[in-house]
């Protein structure tokens, strides 16, 4: 192939004069970009601030956006919107799956935004202070501010239409300088579709043949899985969870995990990196030439802090690039000497006001084996970006000496040897993401260059492909060029597989109308998300709030957790938690309904039972999982409460052997703690006062509508085994359908779910049904071989009507 230019893939706007507007579609990707600024800057700031910072900066913009903005919406413009919508709908539009892992912190953030006062604070039950929200918004404030205007759930279409927008402006700068329909689609396509081969993990994880293997395992090779983490669990121990000591040895499978990921996914999972990042790769890739951007570029690349800060360190590269590529005159003016560092300063200012101890290191130190690690960063090379990179470079042999290019591949090389937040969920391969980009818009316009009618519009401009030698061999270009075809075509497996995941059965409505915001925040949002040393320069300027941490309030009881109200949820909260000990402990909650009002179906003495344990619910310290659960000790779980009045709550924690740790009640007509060994002795003695029913191991009572077994003194043993009770009615019709055959109810229960151990003493008790009884069977037993064993067992007579009451048999 001759060397001719590169077209439209870099500087499509560099032969543009000086005084020539842009673009519209450049022109409504910079303010797309910069108008979440504008709204964080009137929204949180004080007013004399605000106003003049906006003004500041739309000086500084007003000469890049100046123009005609006639927008003419033909077939090409339908058509990318609508390919724009198809990507937004397959990926449930990056924060609604909620098999995501971010999806509760995007709408904890998102819901932060809509349903407080701005500037946003969170309710954090670890710490006596309310935190600011601190986190990159640009994706965020425009439809917080729809939720703030029009109420949360304005948020189910503000979310999908704002990044329908973002989506659709990405579509528009990778399609454009393109001079048909067809190649403008099929290079947004093959953008959309952009992944590395991640398929090839799957062909040498389970397609390498053992005489292979024999000899990889010689050289010290566990394996070759280059992308996925290995499940072994002594590696998770050690590494994935960051809790562990140095890898043992010798490593158990590899610890690499290296993956960078298809577009589609970051969309689908971080659609601020997809969209942020896109945009303003795309900008400076396709602008590079264009006084009126370069003039007032510093701007824009200050922005894309306020969209995520790791992809401006990506950035980097790409910056330098760019100043080779023009030169740095360009560059020299007031709008990036004065406002583009007064808006990254602002940015950083606010981004860098909380502390997050993530986890960091080097990829070696992960490995025992440097022939293992030299292995599989080399596979991981070749499948993601370098046989992509080669064959685009036999294509256009000057992109050997075009900077962007050099930039990308040189940051996708190096990107890997870092690892930040762990090494499983490594955040610092976002810093490669615009190189991606970069490679993905150089792919996408070498398909579509390849359509006949594009070479014969772009003749002059784009030099016809030939063929090239290598090694004293004739390779043909149309080779090299189905080459490029296959290589994009495995990553695009990738793609469909992301499609595929989406689970619209699973999808969560962002604005749940909760009356109380901080029911539905990820404790990830508290912890990750939380300015908590905002630096008095940055708080001088900021709006004073008026409901700064007012959703926490005084705890209604203190005791080895603080248990506070939250709407219709228990919010239980310690500091100084033991980690995973505690996911061990059982939480006891009983709540007692008002007079007149249901219990519920699991009722213990007229109260419903909702034990759980922590594990079940949420653990919070203020890393990921990725970080040690000692770093920060704390611990955060939730209870969501029956909707009937509620009278008094009693709640405990206790071993799984059934020892107490902790035990308190709450009364709401009183508004008072109690102790709960006090109201155990009060509430429970009417109950061993009466007369026993029959006695065994245990004393069973018949009183009041009810069936107790009690015990004392009790060990924790002795309740381990499964009670039974079978009732016989005084009528057999009155007896269930299901049971009249066998000709008794069985309200066999455990122990754990009906019953309290105190100071010694066990009591358990069930409701008895509404018809009257005749005669009970009560005990406790086993499983056996051949069946089950009783341990003891009694059988009385007895006359009760059931829930009108009666007295012993």
């Amino acid at each position: 192939m001759a060397e001719g230019d590169l077209g439209p893939v870099v500087g499509a706007a560099g032969d543009r004069a000086a005084g020539e507007a842009l673009p519209v579609v450049y022109r409504l990707a910079i303010l797309y970009l910069l108008l979440p600024v504008a709204v964080w800057l009137l929204g949180w700031f004080e007013w004399w601030f605000g106003i003049p910072a906006v003004a500041f900066m739309s000086a500084g913009l007003w000469r890049m956006l100046c123009g005609s903005w006639r927008v003419t919406v033909g077939p090409a413009a339908v058509a990318l919107l609508a390919l724009a919508l198809v990507c937004g709908i397959a990926t449930a539009f990056g924060v609604f799956d909620a098999d995501s892992f971010d999806s509760p912190a995007h709408r904890g953030v998102l819901l932060a935004l809509a349903r407080s006062e701005w500037p946003a604070y969170l309710t954090d039950y670890l710490s006596d202070e309310p935190p600011l929200l601190r986190y990159y918004l640009g994706h965020y404030i425009v439809p917080g501010l729809a939720g703030k205007w029009l109420g949360a759930s304005a948020m189910n279409w503000a979310v999908p239409l704002w990044t329908w927008g973002g989506i659709a402006l990405v579509v528009g700068l990778c399609a454009q300088g393109l001079p048909t329909l067809r190649a403008m689609l099929l290079a947004a396509a093959v953008f959309m579709f952009f992944s590395g081969m991640d398929l090839l993990e799957y062909v040498l994880r389970d397609g390498v043949p053992d005489a292979a293997r024999r000899l990889m395992a010689h050289f010290g090779v566990d394996s070759l899985r280059f992308m996925n983490s290995p499940t072994s669990p002594q590696w998770v121990e050690h590494h994935a969870y960051g809790i562990g000591g140095p890898a043992p040895e010798p490593a158990p499978e590899s610890p690499l995990f290296l993956e960078y990921v298809p577009n589609v996914y970051l969309l689908a999972i971080n659609p601020q990196h997809f969209i942020g990042g896109g945009l303003t790769t795309l900008l400076m890739l396709r602008l590079c030439s264009a006084p009126r951007f370069l003039a007032a570029s510093g701007i824009v690349v200050a922005a894309c802090l306020f969209w995520s800060s790791l992809l401006c360190v990506g950035l980097l590269p790409l910056i330098a690039a760019m100043l080779v590529k023009s030169g740095i005159r360009p560059f020299l003016g007031w709008r990036n000497l004065l406002v583009a560092p007064a808006l990254a300063a602002l940015f950083t200012l606010y981004l860098a006001s909380g502390e997050v101890d993530f986890p960091n290191g080097w990829l070696w130190e992960l490995y025992v084996s440097r022939f293992q690690l030299a292995t599989d960063v080399a596979i991981f090379y070749l499948a993601e970006f370098l046989v992509l990179a080669f064959v685009l470079w036999w294509l256009h042999p000057r992109l050997a000496r075009e900077p962007f290019f050099v930039a990308a591949v040189a940051v996708l090389l190096t990107a890997p040897w870092f690892w930040y937040g762990g090494p499983r969920v490594n955040e610092f391969l976002r810093t490669a993401i615009p190189s991606l980009f970069v490679l993905g818009c150089y792919a996408a316009h070498a398909v579509a260059m390849r359509l006949p009618e594009t070479r014969v519009r772009l003749a002059g401009r784009v030099a016809d492909f030939g063929g090239r030698r290598w090694l004293a061999v004739d390779v043909s270009a149309r080779a090299v060029f189905a080459l490029l075809v296959a290589v994009l075509g495995v990553g695009a497996v990738t793609t469909f597989f992301e499609f595929a995941k989406v689970d619209w059965r699973r999808v969560v409505p962002i604005g749940r109308l909760s009356p109380v915001p901080t029911t539905d925040f990820d404790p990830v949002v508290v912890a990750q998300r939380a300015a908590r040393d905002v630096p008095p320069a940055l708080s001088a300027l900021l709006r004073e709030s008026v409901d700064e941490g007012g959703a926490k309030g005084e705890p209604l009881i203190r005791s080895d957790y603080d248990v506070y109200l939250d709407g219709n949820w228990l919010v239980y909260a310690k500091r100084g938690c033991a980690g995973r000990a505690e996911t061990r402990r059982r939480f006891r909650l009983r709540v007692y309904p008002v007079a007149g009002e249901a219990a519920g179906p699991k009722q213990l003495f007229g109260a419903t039972v909702l034990d759980f344990f922590l594990a079940h619910r949420f653990a919070m310290n203020v890393n990921f999982h990725d970080a040690p659960y000692e770093a920060h000790g704390g611990c955060v779980v939730r209870a969501r409460l029956p909707d009937h009045g509620i009278a008094r709550i009693h709640t405990g924690q206790h071993e799984a052997d059934g020892t107490v740790l902790w035990e308190a009640g709450y009364d709401f007509e009183t508004s008072r703690q109690f102790s709960m060994p006090d109201f155990y002795l009060e509430e429970y003695q009417a109950v061993v006062a009466g007369v026993p029913a029959a006695r065994s191991d245990f004393d069973v009572y018949m009183e009041d509508g009810r069936l107790a077994v009690f015990r004392a003194p009790c060990k924790g043993d002795e309740t381990k085994a499964r009670f039974l009770v079978h009732l016989y009615a005084r009528a057999p019709g009155d007896l269930p359908a299901d049971r009249q055959r066998y000709g008794f109810e069985n309200l066999d229960f455990d122990f754990s779910g009906k019953g309290v151990a105190w100071d010694g003493k066990c009591l358990a008790t069930i409701q008895l049904p509404d018809y009257a009884i005749v005669r009970a069977a009560v005990g406790q037993f086993v499983r056996a071989e051949g069946g089950y064993r009783d341990l003891w067992r009694v059988d009385f007579p007895t006359s009760t009507s059931g829930g009108d009451g009666g007295g012993a048999g």
